[in-house]
């Protein structure tokens, strides 16, 4: 096996435990092309990102991530409307009267596997707490499993994310914009086990392909 460091993205990461069995063979393929081409892997939905960021202390939210969408439709029309899609539901899910919290980088690590958590947004809401949130703009909605696993990975990370801030998960496109959060009786100690071996799994394939 071999012992060079592989670091993904977080959706990249959730990507792979929602695809199951039979495409997690391909899907590790495809991302290793991308992260080892020319452009980096998570490229494509760059602006947008950035742009969620700064909408949440946009005088006018809405208005900001059309101008995002618009430039990228003058590109790619499909991609134009992927953003649209993705504000929209990013846009239902802010609640009102948030502004936005700077996120320090942070990562979950397990021996030569990182998973970063790119593209994280802080959100202070009007009672003064804070979510740490890290959104899917990807028209594949992420499964439950998924879903958990990243935010396990959050909530282990979020004392050097956001300290004090409760994990979310925004499926941006999925029904319009879906919330996921872990419940208290969730096991952690599961998840983490579930965690370590989703891990090793990516590491056998990535070596494979």
């Amino acid at each position: 096996m071999s012992t060079d460091m592989i670091t993904i993205g977080g959706i990249q990461f959730a990507g792979f435990i929602g695809a199951g069995a039979r495409q997690s063979r391909k899907v590790v393929t495809d991302q290793k092309k991308l992260y080892l081409g020319d452009a980096p892997a998570w490229s494509y939905y760059g602006p947008l990102n950035n742009g969620l960021r700064g909408a949440l202390n946009a005088t006018d939210p809405e208005a900001h991530l059309e101008r995002i969408a618009a430039r990228a439709a003058a590109q790619n029309t499909a991609k134009g409307e992927a953003f649209r899609d993705a504000s929209a539901g990013f846009l239902k899910l802010v609640p009102a009267g948030a502004t936005g919290v700077r996120v320090n980088p942070a990562a979950w690590n397990t021996n030569d596997l990182t998973v970063a958590l790119r593209n994280a947004v802080g959100v202070r809401l009007k009672n003064g707490k804070t979510l740490y949130v890290v959104a899917n703009p990807k028209a594949d909605p992420l499964t439950q499993d998924a879903a958990d696993a990243l935010l396990r990975m959050m909530e282990l990370a979020v004392g050097i994310a956001l300290p004090g801030a409760t994990p979310q998960v925004w499926d941006l496109r999925f029904n319009g914009g879906t919330a996921y959060r872990l419940h208290g009786n969730t096991s952690r100690q599961a998840l983490d086990g579930y965690l370590q071996a989703q891990a090793v799994a990516y590491r056998s394939f990535w070596d494979a392909a």
